[in-house]
């Protein structure tokens, strides 16, 4: 039985191709192929983890520590197919955005005595009808006044707006996750984002009754992927983002001319075309 995610969903949504791609075929990235900006997210939550595990054992790492500990994954972790596809950015711009990521976390919270946590990267397993759930919470704690708060970090470039954050479905799919576990934590808890690079950290809060109407919504959306037998291709602004774009109908002829040199692309049928128009 097929085990689902936030992530399977969301990218069902953004993209059905990209999802038989992805979870049906299970295509992998030629030469270990990584975008940069999962990259850099993982370095980030590697040191924060470190950070909230060593503290759970009552040691306090110092933030010149931490960004040697940083600097020591990165170069430890990178490789040649990493990919930039940003023009005009480079590995060093996006290695400072990290330094300044986890500098703003530190000395935002230090000396990280105002909550408890329960658990970093922590797996969380359960059932919403019968279908079954995974996901993995960055950081689980209690705050001094009683309240479960589950957070997230964020090393993304935008910021967006509250009501993103108020009908987020990753963090409270967790949430239904943590009262299976934690009964306490049924009506007292708190959902928090950390967007790192611009020392922002954002929270939100889901009824019984919210999580009664994602659990149906999440029903509704797995029935439809259940049934779909095309899975065809949606063209957006994440496009640029997808690392199959060679195996996409809708890109297919832009990836064909793509390497062609300047003479033979601009007699080529379709592009001729398009600039005839």
């Amino acid at each position: 039985m097929r085990v689902y995610s936030h992530s399977m969903l969301a990218t069902y949504e953004n993209c059905p191709h990209q999802y038989r791609l992805r979870y049906i075929d299970r295509l992998r990235l030629p030469d270990g192929e990584e975008g940069i900006e999962a990259f850099l997210g993982s370095r980030v939550h590697e040191v924060l983890e470190k950070l909230h595990r060593d503290l759970m054992l009552s040691r306090l790492n110092t933030l010149d520590s931490l960004l040697r500990y940083y600097d020591s994954l990165w170069k430890k972790n990178w490789h040649d197919n990493v990919v930039i596809t940003r023009k005009g950015f480079t590995r060093t711009h996006y290695k400072k955005s990290g330094v300044k990521a986890i500098s703003n976390y530190y000395r935002r919270y230090h000396p990280f005595n105002g909550d408890t946590t329960l658990g970093v990267e922590m797996k969380v397993l359960f059932r919403i009808g019968d279908y079954s759930f995974r996901g993995y919470i960055d950081r689980f704690c209690r705050t001094q006044d009683g309240v479960y708060e589950i957070h997230d970090y964020k090393t993304s470039g935008s910021l967006p707006s509250q009501d993103r954050f108020d009908t987020d479905r990753q963090l409270a799919l967790y949430q239904i996750g943590i009262m299976e576990r934690f009964p306490k934590a049924r009506n007292n808890t708190r959902l928090v984002w950390h967007y790192l690079l611009f020392d922002e950290r954002i929270e939100s809060e889901r009824t019984v009754g919210d999580l009664r109407d994602l659990k149906k919504e999440v029903v509704s959306l797995i029935r439809t992927i259940e049934k779909d037998t095309k899975f065809e291709p949606r063209e957006s602004n994440l496009c640029d983002w997808c690392e199959y774009p060679e195996y996409c109908p809708a890109k297919k002829h832009e990836m064909k001319v793509r390497d062609l040199p300047p003479n033979r692309y601009l007699k080529e049928k379709g592009v001729s075309l398009v600039n005839r128009y």
